[in-house]
């Protein structure tokens, strides 16, 4: 446990009836509590106008009203890690390890199969839980499609099936979801024939009602030009109400980066965006950053003169502009490996986004997992070492869970075929 201390300076008495005493005054203002994940970002209102100094591999940033914390990664921490100020004053910041927990393991006979390429995501609702559906099944052979439902129950640590009829079998969709809605936009997958060999990347769209019982479908009329897209990316771009395909890959042009938009009203539309853009590419990862309003996309297969080809880049499209803009990030070749179809989620409090396993050369997989920290101008990529109890695999699943400030990691093949659960604790604690 590394201690990330709080010094507060320059406090002075502010008129009559004030206390005499400086430094009292500066504890009286001082949180009473701070505590932060390594890597992760602590966010709070500046105390009139105290100044901030960071030491120890901290960074902070002091606007009008705001005081960002970016604590460093414990391998990273360098001497005395602290906001300083000085009046003298300390608030300690417990700097917590990131900590791999085992949340469930199962058989066939008491949850769901292991599985590639489906859609999962947490349920907020009660006592909580996650969802996953369908994509392809290990059994009776590889790339088996599947359109079966489950939800995992966080507080009675068990499957459940859940009742569907007309559920899509489209291998590679992927979802979003409906704000303020117990439901998820499913978009794209494939039709799959013998050998997984794709057959139609239709441009198809559902709505997914579900609960703790049901998982619900109806199929929405695709409106505009949309192109299908086989494990693309589906976003809700929440400052512009609607949601986003970026890249993708499907039959009638092959892999892409194209970006098209979607609301009730409107259908599809496309979205202009700036060149150079990136190499088409499925099986990559991506995430929204509402904080710097843009998609980032990580990674993922693309073609090179005809022949597959797996790649590193991380890409930036800022959606403020018009048109979007495309950028790529550490085009001095810096990043981690190359590799597709990792397990990702986002960690909105932490402003990073995860990248765990994935496969550089569709034989191994990647054993450690990748943090890229989505600060503005200070984007950086940490590597950090996963627990020898958790097999390292590819073709996971991950998703970020609101209510417990955590991400759960599952599923994937490597050596074995894996039907399991784990947590990374990424929990933030913030000053009153």
């Amino acid at each position: 446990m590394l201690a990330l201390t709080l010094a507060l300076v320059g406090c002075s008495s502010s008129g009559p009836g004030s206390p005499s005493d400086p430094a009292a005054e500066c504890r009286a203002r001082a949180p009473a509590k701070l505590s932060v994940s390594e890597g992760g970002r602590l966010t709070f209102a500046r105390d009139g106008d105290l100044t901030y100094e960071a030491t120890g591999g901290a960074v902070v940033t002091v606007d009008a009203t705001t005081v960002t914390i970016r604590a460093p990664y414990l391998s990273a921490a360098d001497g005395e890690v602290a906001l300083r100020l000085g009046c003298g004053q300390t608030v300690p910041i417990a700097l917590r390890p990131l900590a791999w927990t085992s949340v469930a393991k199962w058989g066939d006979d008491v949850g769901p199969p292991g599985r590639e390429y489906g859609a999962w995501w947490t349920d907020p609702e009660g006592a909580g839980g996650l969802v996953v559906f369908g994509g392809f099944h290990y059994y009776p052979k590889q790339f088996t499609p599947a359109n079966d439902a489950w939800r995992f129950d966080f507080a009675k640590s068990t499957w459940s099936p859940l009742a569907g009829t007309g559920l899509p079998q489209l291998p590679g969709g992927r979802v979003a979801p409906i704000p303020g809605e117990r439901a998820m936009l499913f978009f794209g997958g494939a039709v799959t024939g013998e050998g997984a060999v794709i057959e139609d990347t239709p441009s198809s769209l559902y709505r997914l009602d579900y609960d703790e019982r049901s998982l619900t479908p109806t199929k929405l009329d695709v409106i505009g030009d949309a192109p299908g897209s086989y494990t693309g990316s589906l976003i809700y771009d929440s400052k512009r109400r609607r949601w986003l395909s970026v890249c993708g890959a499907n039959l009638a042009s092959g892999a892409n980066c194209s970006v098209h938009a979607y609301t009730a009203d409107g259908g599809f539309t496309p979205v202009a965006t700036s060149k150079p853009e990136p190499k088409g590419r499925w099986g990559f990862h991506y995430a929204y950053d509402e904080v710097a309003d843009r998609v980032i996309v990580f990674g993922g297969q693309t073609l090179k003169d005809g022949e597959l080809e797996i790649d590193g880049e991380t890409w930036a499209l800022d959606l403020a502009s018009e048109p979007a803009v495309w950028s790529r990030l550490f085009a001095n070749g810096a990043g981690p490996m190359k590799r597709r179809n990792g397990a990702y989620a986002l960690d909105p409090v932490g402003h990073r986004l995860f990248v765990w396993g994935g496969t550089p050369d569709g034989k191994s997989s990647i054993e450690n997992i990748q943090v890229l920290s989505l600060d503005r101008d200070a984007e950086a990529w940490t590597e950090l070492e996963v627990p020898s109890n958790v097999p390292a695999r590819t073709s996971a699943f991950g998703s970020y869970d609101a209510a417990r400030e955590r991400i759960l990691f599952g599923f994937g093949n490597d050596k074995a075929i894996y039907r399991d659960l784990w947590a990374l604790d990424v929990a933030n604690i913030n000053p009153r």
